[in-house]
């Protein structure tokens, strides 16, 4: 594949991912300098889940509320959609939760 090709990529966080010296978005970004780079949303809620109890009561809640809302009915999902946009939030859909180790 043509390293023109290459737009993002989305890593855990881990040093041999991300070092700044040899790491592989380092490897990625010296042959694509316009990379975009972002830490996986999935690593990312369960990071801010586990920074505090009461942070961890709240993704609980709030992923269990996403887990309904999607799983429930295609109906009940494009209006989450829908929501997301008129709100013009970050994310225009959200994952469903995956407890990641």
């Amino acid at each position: 594949m043509p390293w023109n090709k290459f737009v993002g990529v989305a890593t855990d966080g881990a040093p041999p991912m991300v070092g700044k010296h040899s790491g592989f978005v380092k490897y990625l970004k010296d042959r694509c300098p316009n990379l975009l780079a972002c830490h996986c949303i999935i690593h990312d809620t369960v990071l801010c889940a586990k920074l505090k109890d009461s942070y961890a009561d709240l993704m609980v809640v709030a992923m269990k509320m996403m887990n309904f809302l999607k799983s429930q009915s295609g109906l009940r999902h494009r209006q989450l959609i829908s929501f997301l946009q008129e709100m013009e939030a970050e994310y225009d859909d959200l994952l469903t939760y995956n407890s990641v180790r």
